[in-house]
């Protein structure tokens, strides 16, 4: 099977294990890694392995991928370098997370590819961030609930973040904290960092927040394994799991990726996580993300998504502060934009309120509750 394969390439690439028996589905190995978002590692093992070469269009389309790929992350790092010298000199605050942090904590930053920079940067500071991208000639904002994209095509992908994680998560009030527990970069005035501890706490609750919204893949389980082989400071990382009540989440997610790119013993529960991950995607399935919106209501979803709250929204527009009867108003200039500009994240809301089948999210949120995430 594909997805064995895959797994067992990955595994001698973090760990040092022999690599795995040639394949003859080269194919369906490609479009399996491809669908999972780990590409570069059967990209990288084509090209070292001595024989049973793939076929020829496929070895061909590997090459160009891992040709791309590098491309892609010199672009990006090129882009993360200038972008927060240029924020340092502007006196914006910034912070790296997500795959900006996470990559350099792979032995070979390519295997980790990211579709997005994420930086996090403080509300107030808005009016002096978007002077710096329109500098740096990136596209005019697309808003979104907690951050604006910006884009400098072909490769970079900016979303500066006015909160880590949306207001009705169950994270926002710890995510809230995060420049409390940030440090200042070396000789830096504006740069941030996380602790490696809590790179890897915000990793589970945006894992959390994936298998919230309809699943997560095999990328963010060799995430979990990465750091976990980092030495860390377990106590603090237990502890403040624990507080946000994703301790059990992480030991599950954990004994998966020891079983998988390790040397752990599988148990029914590892299993099952197993197979939920591996029968996704990357972000998990659309059918999934459904049947959770209909067992939550449907009406109930559509007008969460249309009509946020006052404290989401002030995330959007400051202005609303202290001016809660302008909140319609809001509304309909977030709608407004939303036509113009985000038309097919609307056609997205509208398929998930209607086609969702509730009795497999409830099954899925049960699911979720046996391995450690209550939502």
């Amino acid at each position: 099977m594909v997805e064995q394969q895959l797994l067992q390439i990955i595994k001698s690439e973090l760990n040092g294990a022999p690599p795995p028996e040639m394949t003859d589905d080269w194919e369906g190995l490609a479009d399996y890694a491809r669908k999972q978002g780990v590409l570069p590692y059967v990209a990288k093992y084509a090209a070292e392995i001595k024989g049973n070469k793939p076929p020829e269009r496929v070895g061909m389309a590997l090459k160009q991928s891992l040709l791309a790929d590098q491309v892609c992350h010199e672009q990006q790092m090129y882009a993360v370098r200038e972008l927060q010298a240029t924020l340092e000199k502007a006196g914006v605050d910034n912070l790296a997370f997500k795959g900006a942090a996470t990559k350099f904590r792979y032995p070979d930053p390519l295997l980790r590819p990211m579709n997005d920079i994420d930086f996090l940067y403080k509300p107030e500071q808005d009016k002096q961030l978007k002077a710096v991208m329109k500098a740096l000639s990136y596209s005019e904002p697309s808003e979104g609930r907690k951050n604006d994209k910006y884009e400098r095509k072909p490769f970079v992908c900016i979303e500066a973040h006015r909160q880590m994680v949306s207001g009705d998560s169950p994270y926002a009030s710890y995510c809230a904290g995060a420049w409390v527990r940030a440090r200042r970069k070396a000789g830096c005035a504006h740069i941030y960092e996380m602790t490696i501890e809590d790179e890897l706490i915000f990793n589970l609750i945006h894992l959390a927040g994936h298998l919230i919204q309809g699943g997560a893949g095999v990328r963010f389980i060799a995430d979990v394994y990465v750091y976990d082989r980092i030495q860390l400071n377990r106590k603090y990382l237990h502890d403040e799991l624990g507080k946000i009540g994703l301790l059990q989440l992480y030991e599950n997610v954990t004994a998966l990726a020891n079983c998988w790119f390790g040397d752990g013993i599988t148990t029914e529960t590892s299993e099952k996580l197993g197979a939920f991950v591996l029968a996704g995607g990357t972000f998990g399935t659309a059918e999934r993300a459904a049947a959770l919106a209909a067992n939550r209501g449907r009406a109930r979803y559509f007008l969460n998504q249309c009509f946020p709250s006052c404290a989401e929204m002030l995330s959007m527009f400051p202005w609303l502060k202290g001016k809660k009867l302008l909140l319609p108003y809001a509304w309909v200039l977030r709608g407004t934009r939303s036509f113009l500009y985000r038309r097919e994240h609307l056609k997205s809301i509208f398929r998930l309120a209607r086609t969702g089948n509730g009795e497999q999210g409830r099954e899925l949120e049960q699911f979720y509750r046996e391995i450690g995430l209550h939502v």
